[in-house]
Order: structure tokens, then C-alpha cells, then sequence
């Protein structure tokens, strides 16, 4: 693997991991070095693959910043994890 994709990868999992909005200030001050220079990169991926409520959250995310975009896309598609794992709780 690339030494850019492991830095895209490696942003995109802390953008994951992150509870509150990921601002440009987050990705200066992260620990990846790259993530702030792979923030506009993916922004543009994601911007050009999505359709649908997925792209209006892509494109209402402030500063083209891709990994806040990833984390709200994130939030999106997660809550149906959460809810399956509750519901296999009270199983």
C-alpha cells in the first residue's frame, strides 16, 4: 500500500472515530500529517460518487473539508448498527 493511501485511510478512521465536528484547526493539529492535505482530495471523491440525501450531506460540509464530510456520512449510515445491536441486546 501507498504511502498516500495509508495517510488517507489513516485520516479517514481518526475522522471516524471523532465525536463532534472535525474542523480544519482538528486537521492541522491531528497526529496523521496528512490528513489535512488529504482532506480536499477526498472531499472531491466523495462529492463525485454520491447521490441523494448522502450528497447534500457531502456538500453542505463547510471548507470542502472531505474527512468531516466522512464523518457525517458516517453518523448517516451508523445509527442502523446501533439499533441492530440494541435490538439483539434485548434478544
Amino acid at each position: 500500500m501507498e504511502e498516500a493511501e495509508k495517510g488517507m485511510r489513516a485520516g479517514m478512521e481518526w475522522a471516524r472515530s471523532q465525536k463532534e465536528e472535525v474542523t480544519h484547526d482538528d486537521l492541522d493539529l491531528s497526529d496523521h500529517a496528512e490528513v489535512g492535505k488529504r482532506s480536499g482530495e477526498l472531499w472531491r471523491a466523495l462529492k463525485s460518487m454520491r447521490e441523494g440525501e448522502p450528497q447534500r450531506i457531502i456538500l453542505r460540509t463547510q471548507g470542502d473539508n472531505g474527512f468531516e464530510a466522512w464523518r457525517r456520512l458516517q453518523e448517516f449510515y451508523e445509527p442502523n448498527a446501533a439499533v441492530c445491536e440494541l435490538s439483539l441486546i434485548h434478544i
